[in-house]
């Protein structure tokens, strides 16, 4: 008797120290899988068996509900998750026959994916933390407040559109090369307004003075526009476009809080989604290719907004009320370090060296008939192999950081590809970014998705600061296809003036001025030397700026008032550096073509990388030399004459044609700074 009251009182020491949280969410599923599990095996013994199990275990079990649902539940703790890590048989490996037990684990509920991504076992796992639900209703009184706005300011929006915007489009669609006319019938915006999913402010520390926010806005509409189109390859077309949906999400960065002078850094976060419906006159017309060609543009110059790409917009270049510009101290200084602060300020580089993948699944249909060769080398294996089944793949890999996107060569006809390809990816703010590593299957018309791996950049950037061994990462959506590869995160650090590049490194740089003796359209482009590495290094050796959107003599970061500026001011770029680099070449196309020249001028210049790390926080001013996209030779220069003349004998030229002018030139300013690796050991 006297054991039997101690293996109570044990009982209950044990069972006291059980908070109610645990015995919910965790004891009480053993419980429940214990019974079913049991009831399933005696079922399986005798069919009576089991019913004879289950009607006392019924009534034991209600009690048990009741017992629990008068548990009074405590404030929410902390309470580990119970994860059962169930290890796979692979028939391949030599410890096969072994038997392995299942692993029971402890983990913090909110830990539990990331542990069970890093397993290569079955996991189960009981008392999850679930993410709660967005509390959205802090954002009622934005969006309700920007449905009246709309409703009231609807109408002259819409007569903004007609008769402000749509005549300066006209004319810009006049000076396009090709021949398009687009008239505006109808615009309409509809009733129901934008807006807001999200608005996040991101903790930052202290140290780094600046305040993140990323805003989702989303714009299911009733707009509709209607115009009529005709160019050189279709007749004249009704167009309907209706119901317009668009999805964007913003990162708004005001840095330098406390500095002078601050800045605001705008940039998307993700492609925007932009989808329409055309009208059944536009079906019926057959000219979806035209809707293709319409969304590939859109998504092609959205792009170079989306993360990492940035706009950097100091505080002092705004047009700010006399007052407020006093407070801000908007002077001539602060003009002169605006340059630096479009540049772009890098965290550092991603490394990942995708060395091999294997097991992947064969996606394309084969047959020996295809291989007539086949026949007289293996005339058995002809002739098992005629029937059209999956038995290859042509595996390529994707690398991608945002809008930056990376591909390998495609390995044909192999489920185990190697690769051996090092990326090495700038990035300025690992903040909420991810790295995705995509497995294609190459076709002719669309590639299939094989498998993705997706990994945080905060998270490579606390674990992976030293180099370590490469391990196999199993891909997402697929059974057990894996790739083998490792991560490394490189530092940055600024090259001193007096000191040369020693190592591998960064260029960051921004355009602060472009200064011509003629109206020009310019286009910059910044080149390294191209690399002829068979495609196994893989990281930005060149950039491209946003076209100009204006025709000017001179383009320069100032008061934005004063208009001469335009978004390439704006906008920084960062090329990778490698230690035997000695100079960069600087590229500006003029998009504005001459009578009496053949094609477009070209602007070319050089600098050398020592020299821009003597300058340190100097800009430089570089004088370019004019070439020429096309010879100009006799019978180019006879066939552009002949091409004006047939123009405008038919009335279709574009209206002011420009002429060259005697002793042209074009000089560019750059802000750069260099940067070196360093690697933790």
């Amino acid at each position: 008797m006297t054991d039997i009251q101690s293996i109570k009182e044990t009982f209950w020491k044990i069972w006291n120290t059980f908070s109610p949280q645990m015995i919910r969410h965790i004891v009480h599923p053993v419980i429940l899988l214990l019974v079913v599990g049991t009831y399933a095996f005696l079922k399986s013994i005798n069919f009576y068996l089991g019913w004879l199990y289950l009607i006392p275990v019924m009534y034991c079990v209600s009690i048990w509900c009741t017992y629990l649902a008068g548990l009074k539940m405590e404030d929410p703790k902390d309470v580990p998750a119970l994860v059962v890590s169930i290890p796979i048989k692979n028939k391949k490996s030599k410890d096969a026959k072994l038997k392995k037990a299942p692993k029971v684990n402890f983990v913090e509920a909110s830990q539990v994916c990331d542990y069970v991504a890093d397993s290569r076992d079955v996991s189960i796992s009981i008392g999850e933390k679930a993410s709660q639900p967005e509390n959205k209703e802090g954002l009622h009184w934005l969006n309700k407040s920007i449905e009246q706005i709309w409703i009231n300011k609807r109408a002259a929006v819409e007569d903004i559109v007609l008769n402000v915007v749509w005549p300066k489009v006209k004319k810009i669609l006049a000076k396009l090369p090709i021949k398009i006319k687009i008239e505006l019938y109808s615009f309409s915006l509809g009733l129901v307004p934008p807006h807001f999913r999200r608005i996040f402010v991101h903790e930052v520390q202290q140290e780094e003075d600046s305040m993140i926010i990323d805003i989702d806005l989303g714009f299911a509409s009733e707009a509709a526009v209607k115009v009529k189109i005709e160019t050189d390859v279709i007749p004249r077309v009704t167009l309907l476009v209706d119901s317009v949906y668009v999805d964007v999400g913003i990162r708004i960065a005001l840095r330098g809080i406390s500095k002078h002078p601050p800045y605001v850094q705008v940039t998307l976060l993700h492609q925007p989604e932009i989808h329409w419906n055309l009208g059944d006159l536009a079906r019926m017309a057959n000219i979806a290719f035209i809707d293709r060609t319409i969304r590939k543009l859109i998504n092609d110059n959205v792009k170079i907004l989306v993360i990492p790409n940035k706009l950097s917009i100091p505080i002092c270049v705004v047009p700010l009320p006399r007052e407020l510009g006093s407070i801000m101290n908007t002077d001539e200084k602060a003009y002169s370090e605006s340059g630096r602060i479009v540049i772009p300020n890098p965290e550092g580089i991603v490394r990942v060296v995708l060395e091999k993948t294997a097991n992947i699944p064969p996606m394309d249909m084969t047959s020996s008939l295809l291989y007539p060769s086949v026949l007289f080398k293996s005339p058995r294996r002809f002739f098992t192999e005629m029937f059209p089944s999956k038995k290859s793949s042509d595996p390529y890999a994707v690398v991608r950081i945002g809008s930056h996107e990376y591909r390998t060569k495609t390995v044909y006809k192999e489920l185990n590809a190697t690769f051996n390809t090092t990326f090495d990816i700038p990035v300025y703010c690992p903040l909420d970014q991810h790295l995705e590593i995509v497995i294609y299957d190459e076709d002719f018309n669309t590639d299939d998705i094989i498998g993705k791996i997706i990994e945080r950049l905060e998270d490579i950037k606390d674990n992976y600061s030293v180099e370590k061994e490469a391990k196999w990462r199993g891909l997402s959506n697929t059974n057990n296809t894996r790739a083998y590869l490792k991560y490394l995160w490189i530092s940055e650090q600024i090259v001193d003036k007096s000191s040369n590049l020693d190592s591998d490194g960064l260029l960051a740089f921004s355009c602060i001025g472009i200064y011509s003796t003629s109206l020009c359209k310019p286009k910059i482009s910044i080149k390294l030397t191209d690399m002829s590495d068979e495609g196994h290094y893989l990281t930005d050796r060149s950039w491209k700026a946003i076209m100009a959107f204006k025709e000017l003599k001179e383009f320069t970061l100032s008061n934005l008032s004063l208009g001469l500026w335009d978004l390439f001011n704006l906008q920084g770029g960062m090329l990778r550096l490698l230690k035997d680099d000695t100079t960069i070449s600087i590229e500006v196309e003029d998009s504005l073509e001459r009578e009496d020249e053949v094609g477009r001028r070209k602007w070319i210049g050089e600098v050398a990388i020592q020299h821009i790390i003597e300058r340190g926080e100097e800009p430089i001013e570089l004088q370019l030399s004019k070439t020429y996209k096309k010879k100009q030779s006799f019978v180019n220069k006879s066939v552009k004459k002949l091409s004006l003349l047939a123009k405008t004998m038919l009335g279709t030229s574009g209206g002011t044609v420009l002429q060259s002018e005697e002793e042209e030139s074009m000089k560019i300013k750059l802000q750069c700074v260099v940067y070196r690796d360093v690697i933790k050991s």
